[in-house]
């Protein structure tokens, strides 16, 4: 199954490499006019027909590698800006987790507090077993942080050469 991230990384090379033919298509378009007009111009000054071709060769040429530029620029920002919402998101879910931790610790306290008068001993273990959840918790958290930003890496390096 693919990530939301890839997918819309797919959907911005998709539109990049669209805007790339348009303006490969464009541009040939124009220069076969300038050919057909070269064709006429060759009758009468051959040098300046040619000269003519070469000029509009070269405008294509240029104008297609500005078009790869520009998509590969937008290509690799969309990339970079879905990393970081990854990485923001994976931030974000151990930071919520120790929040519920954090907000448990009041009530948690007054349980603990009521124990420890009957039963010190059982108090502390349950103090323990409530630190431990809280440190597990957290650690799943950060896995599953550290999981989310591995794979839309591993999502993005697979897309990036269909740039």
């Amino acid at each position: 199954m693919r990530s939301g991230a890839a997918d819309g990384l797919a959907a911005v090379q998709r539109a990049a490499r669209s805007f790339v033919d348009s303006t490969r298509k464009a541009s040939e378009s124009r220069e076969r006019e300038v050919d057909r007009v070269a064709i006429l111009l060759a009758q009468t000054d051959a040098a300046a027909a040619e000269r003519l071709r070469a000029s509009a060769g070269a405008a294509t040429a240029e104008a297609v590698r500005r078009a790869e530029e520009q998509a590969g620029e937008v290509t690799r920002a969309a990339a970079n800006r879905l990393l970081l919402m990854a990485a923001r998101y994976a931030a974000t879910l151990t930071v919520e987790t120790r929040r519920e931790n954090d907000g448990r610790t009041a009530r948690q306290g007054e349980l603990i507090g009521g124990v420890a008068r009957v039963d010190a001993p059982a108090a502390r273990a349950i103090e323990d077993a409530i630190a431990k959840a809280d440190a597990a918790r957290l650690a799943s958290a950060s896995r599953q942080g550290e999981e989310i930003a591995a794979a839309a890496n591993a999502a993005m390096r697979k897309q990036a050469p269909r740039a």
